[in-house]
């Protein structure tokens, strides 16, 4: 992680010195106007800032210094509202969103409470040696992470404006069941990884295009089913349907095996007890028996598939998938969303 740029700001006065001496524990040893950078570790973190401290006499110059500061740090020793509200404004010139901490070393004031800076927070240190050093790293830390959340909104916001569910749900009316089976497919998808979150977003950006150019009701069924194979590929792979298939025959296969068995000890019994020749007689009702299950196959198959198809349909994206298909079929065949 690097360091964090912060500008003390303000007229270089004896407080002003001690006050960064104490937050930065360094000894500056004089008060030079001239600009310096003073590096600083906070205790028990790995945080570290570049304290770059600037008088006030460099105020041309403040573009070169706060343009790119997650935070200004204002110090004031002396009360003059029209110089503070000058300095102030100087800031704001170079970035107008630029978060100022102002470091209020004056005793026993409160007009800061009624001036036009009056939104800025304010940190007062009139009683110096009791400075909360923690505290104040505290509040940089929140102020950075503040500034840095405001800086990434409409990055986020523009972002989200361009990818494929956000265009899907673009041709749906908002508020609409299908708007909201869409909503709720990108929640689902934001548990998979992010090759299969973008592949089902583009089939559901193609299904919602395609939902458009309908020209009639039969054709919805087509795009529909297109839409959660292809979501069954992205999200069981390409060859899901070998994989359902060979649960399908391992369940038919067991079933028949187990089946068969009964059956054959069912038919051998019933020889055993049937007197001489009870060994091939046994045999012969067995085998019987076993075909007579071979014959119920088809009944097995059905229920391997059955079994085999909950199987696949357990996963909550493709209950997702399969909901935007059924609030499809609610819907008209066309809805502009422009009306």
């Amino acid at each position: 992680m690097g360091a964090s740029s912060i500008l003390i700001y303000g007229k270089t006065t004896k407080a002003k010195t001690q006050f960064i001496e104490r937050l930065a524990q360094i000894n500056l040893k004089n008060m030079d106007i001239r600009p310096v950078c003073v590096t600083c570790r906070e205790e028990g973190s790995a945080n570290e800032y570049l304290f770059w401290i600037l008088d006030t006499s460099y105020e041309p110059y403040l573009a070169l210094y706060c343009r790119d500061m997650p935070v200004v740090l204002y110090f004031i020793e002396h009360w003059d509202e029209t110089q503070i509200t000058s300095d102030i404004d100087a800031l704001k010139k170079i970035n107008s969103s630029l978060p100022i901490l102002i470091v209020d070393a004056i005793e026993n004031q409160d007009e800061i409470a009624v001036a036009s800076f009056a939104d800025c927070p304010v940190l007062r240190v009139a009683n110096r040696e009791d400075m909360n050093r923690d505290g104040l790293f505290q509040t940089l830390n929140q102020m950075i992470k503040a500034k840095k959340r405001s800086e990434q909104e409409p990055y986020f916001l523009f972002k989200n404006q361009l990818t494929a569910m956000a265009r899907a749900k673009g041709c749906a009316l908002q508020g609409s069941v299908l708007y909201h089976a869409l909503e709720n497919l990108e929640h689902e998808l934001k548990s998979v990884p992010p090759e299969t979150r973008d592949a089902i977003a583009q089939s559901a950006e193609k299904l919602m295009l395609a939902w458009q150019r309908l020209e009639n009701m039969e054709n919805k069924d087509a795009i529909t089913s297109t839409f959660l194979h292809e979501c069954q590929a992205h999200v069981y792979g390409k060859h899901y349907m070998l994989a359902q298939a060979i649960v399908t025959v391992a369940i038919i296969a067991t079933l028949t095996l187990a089946a068969a068995i009964i059956g054959f000890g069912v038919g051998f019994g019933l020889g055993l007890w049937s007197g001489p020749g009870a060994f091939f007689s046994g045999i012969v009702a067995g085998a019987a028996a076993a075909n007579a299950v071979l014959g119920l196959s088809a009944i097995g198959g059905v229920a391997g598939g059955i079994v085999s198809y909950g199987l696949f349909k357990s996963n909550p994206v493709m209950k997702a998938a399969n909901g935007v298909t059924q609030a499809m079929k609610l819907a008209p065949v066309y809805m502009d969303t422009d009306l």
